[in-house]
């Protein structure tokens, strides 16, 4: 069985249930595509030449829930604790090395949110400069399937929906919804079980 650790969020302001949804869903899809592309990337190609008949036959992130159930080894990403508030947090149980992953892909988020309010650029060089760094971003973590063989239009479609994840984060970090990602092992002495 992998590592499991956990990563917290740290939160701030008011969140509204659809805000939380959002969250857990953004997270969810993050976790799922590096379950899948940390998993299957060796074994990507013999699932796309036996693709299943109840699934379309092109791949989408859509997809990602129903590909991670039935052939990734790390399962899903769980809610392992949740301090409603302000400030707050959510813990997050699943496999360190999944959710290493996660933390990278977030804390780039915010590096380039606080580099952001530091620079003094005109504001049509700073979103092409932000757009470029989002595409870089999704694509650093897409580059953990180079064995996966998506064509270009899928690898286009998965960046599309990392840069909707990317902005969804962004929001929450620049409002400062969001304060603070943190990976961490388990405590041992918790009386929580994260094994289950």
């Amino acid at each position: 069985m992998a590592d499991i650790d956990i990563l917290r969020v740290h939160l701030n302001k008011p969140w509204s249930a659809r805000k939380f949804g959002q969250l857990f869903s953004e997270l969810d899809f993050l976790y799922d595509l590096v379950v899948l592309l940390q998993d299957k990337a060796h074994e990507m190609r013999l699932v796309m030449q036996e693709w299943p008949s109840d699934i379309p036959s092109r791949f989408e992130p859509s997809l990602l829930p129903t590909l991670v159930q039935r052939y990734a080894r790390h399962g899903t990403l769980r809610v392992g604790f949740t301090r409603f508030g302000s400030p707050g947090l959510t813990d997050l149980i699943g496999a360190g090395k999944v959710l290493e992953q996660v933390r990278l892909f977030l804390t780039d988020i915010t590096d380039r949110v606080l580099q952001r309010r530091d620079r003094d650029l005109k504001r049509e060089e700073d979103e092409q400069k932000i757009l470029a760094m989002k595409i870089k971003n999704a694509e650093r973590l897409l580059g953990l399937a180079k064995e996966v063989g998506l064509n270009e239009d899928e690898k286009k479609r998965v960046i599309a929906r990392l840069i909707r994840s990317d902005d969804f984060f962004e929001t929450a970090i620049t409002g400062w919804m969001i304060t603070k990602i943190e990976l961490s092992p388990p405590d041992p002495a918790s009386s929580r079980d994260v094994s289950a």
